[in-house]
């Protein structure tokens, strides 16, 4: 079954995007290829652990993150991968940090599947040209596969926030599932309408291509942002009040 990320979206999207801060770009052949539906809440089958990839990046010039490389990673890199074994991964997402501490300016791509899968995917990730031309110029310090600290979990909550409730933790997978589709699917769209990648490029090129893209999804968030994504998840849950705590982040 081909697997396309242009397709997928509009699958997701509706459901998503609208009903909880979630959706795709151009993309989807078969709904159920990264479905939540193939995991049903709270449950643990066919042999699925969580696994992951963490990517290192240097702070640039500035003493800042590269946000840009977050976004050439992710549809340079993981994106391919998706398109390639996404019906075999019940669930995945992104989590992008920078902190001031030993880990740095980190992406992470989990993904939750079988054995044999993450082992294939993890070995592109290990022989991929772009990965290793990234730690050549700098960009990339490496990639770490056993990192967040942690062994494959079987446990769909294995990742989530400790502090939260059960049924949250539980659940948050599959929100975040479509946070980052949205995000990716958003990279996607203006990396297209910026200028075709298709053609060999030079890494210095490339991060050109992907801080414009960085900038645009950015200008995208901030203006809209707050309707598109905080007001109709906001709606989902009844506009009921709730806590902000302190925000915590770079």
């Amino acid at each position: 079954m081909n697997f396309r990320f242009s397709e997928w979206w509009k699958v997701i999207s509706v459901a998503l995007v609208l009903g909880v801060l979630q959706g795709c770009s151009q993309f989807v052949s078969s709904p159920s290829a990264v479905s939540w539906a193939q995991v049903p809440v709270g449950e643990e089958e066919g042999g699925r652990h969580w696994y992951a990839a963490c990517f290192r990046m240097p702070w640039n010039g500035d003493g800042r993150p590269e946000w840009a490389v977050d976004a050439l990673l992710a549809r340079e890199l993981v994106l391919p991968l998706l398109e390639q074994y996404g019906e075999n991964i019940a669930l995945w997402r992104f989590h992008r940090r920078a902190g001031m501490d030993a880990a740095g300016h980190q992406l992470t791509f989990l993904m939750y599947t079988q054995q044999p899968v993450a082992d294939a995917v993890q070995s592109q990730i290990e022989e991929n040209a772009l990965v290793a031309s990234l730690q050549r110029a700098g960009y990339l310090k490496g990639v770490v596969t056993t990192c967040r600290g942690r062994e494959p979990s079987p446990a769909v909550a294995a990742h989530s926030d400790p502090g939260w409730h059960p049924h949250i933790q539980k659940t948050w997978p599959y929100y975040i599932m479509g946070v980052s589709a949205s995000w990716l699917a958003l990279v996607d769209g203006v990396s297209i309408e910026i200028g075709d990648t298709s053609e060999p490029k030079s890494v210095t090129e490339l991060l050109e291509h992907y801080q414009a893209v960085h900038k645009e999804v950015s200008e995208i968030w901030r203006g809209q942002g707050q309707h598109a994504y905080i007001h109709h998840l906001s709606a989902v849950f009844a506009y009921e009040p709730l806590f902000i705590q302190r925000f915590i982040g770079f």
